[in-house]
């Protein structure tokens, strides 16, 4: 149902050129159409004139609402269609300014255009597929930029991940309430803010793809070594040297080392599992919660060493990615 605000009023054919100047009343209602888009309720303005090119020429302007009370809020308020044609009463003919309110009783019904019906019933099919798409770019996009950046510590347990993470949280609801609190929006403008997000996630997974983190590598040592899967020892005069390898069906070689206590010992952690995130952290105390010394967290292949020295006792080493499944015992004599 619709409901209609006809302003009627007359024009003398000799200032129909005043009235239809880019300053003159219609290109003003015009303006106002564009203003009056941004409501919820409105539907349309339409200027109809007589077709008659002497004497007085009719003008009927219909502004179509939703419901009656958006029009009769509407003629309540300023401006509006009224308002505007009494402002130019120097262009209208004396007395023939008329306002009726009406309401559509019968709208006329149109057979749908076969086009649009394929539309409407392909929508329900491409929306869900549309909406799929998108969420599984999106979390492989965001899980690879996350697993890049994640070696950028921020402090002691905050890496540059987290505040990344937020921001882009804040960044999505900023959008949905932009989006929703502006039905004026254009649908070009939305596929417009889609376009840029997904060339950056698609960039961004890309780029994490063909350069992955193949030879992370901790501070003052390098990439992978060839060395036997194995844990071993050696002592030089630097430091006793073990090696403990993260392999595939994520665990470890070995769940038990045994080293020299009280002196230098160096282990080489190399994750052997591609793509898997992994570590080494070793823990002292009855739950394993105080940290001793850790390697960064790297996706496979990636090989790093840490350097520790334990007093004589009982030690656990563990991953912290998958704590459940990876975890060994150090035992320094």
């Amino acid at each position: 149902m619709e409901y209609i605000q006809a302003v009627l009023f007359r024009v003398p054919a000799d200032k129909i050129e005043a009235a239809e100047s880019p300053e003159g009343l219609l290109a003003e209602l015009d303006e106002h159409r564009d203003l009056l888009s941004q409501l919820r309720d409105f539907e349309d303005i339409r200027i109809i004139r007589s077709i008659n090119q002497e004497g007085e020429v009719q003008f009927v302007v219909e502004s179509r609402w939703k419901d009656g009370e958006s029009l009769m809020e509407y003629e309540t308020q300023e401006p509006n269609v009224h308002s505007i044609v009494n402002n130019h009463k120097e262009l209208l003919v004396a007395g023939s300014l008329q306002v009726t309110d009406m309401e559509a009783v019968r709208p006329q019904s149109k057979p749908e255009p076969i086009g649009e019906a394929s539309e409407r019933w392909a929508l329900p099919f491409l929306v869900p597929v549309g909406v799929l798409a998108f969420a599984l770019l999106t979390i492989y996009g965001l899980s690879r930029i996350y697993l890049e950046i994640r070696h950028e510590e921020l402090g002691s347990e905050l890496t540059l991940a987290t505040p990344l993470a937020a921001g882009i949280t804040a960044g999505i609801l900023a959008l949905a309430w932009l989006f929703s609190s502006r039905p004026s929006i254009r649908g070009w403008q939305i596929a417009a803010v889609a376009a840029v997000v997904l060339a950056i996630l698609l960039g961004a997974s890309i780029f994490t793809v063909v350069h992955p983190d193949s030879e992370v590598e901790a501070e003052g040592h390098g990439p992978v070594a060839e060395q036997s899967g194995e844990a071993s020892a050696s002592l030089t005069d630097e430091a006793a040297k073990f090696t403990v390898r993260m392999i595939p069906t994520t665990k470890y070689d070995t769940d038990s080392l045994t080293i020299p206590a009280g002196q230098d010992v160096s282990i080489e952690v190399i994750n052997e599992e591609t793509d898997v995130p992994h570590n080494l952290a070793i823990f002292q105390g009855e739950d394993g919660e105080d940290i001793l010394s850790r390697v960064q967290i790297c996706d496979g292949p990636c090989a790093q060493t840490v350097t520790i020295k334990l007093p004589a006792g009982e030690y656990q080493f563990r991953c912290e990615v998958h704590s459940d499944q990876m975890s060994g015992t150090i035992t320094a004599t």
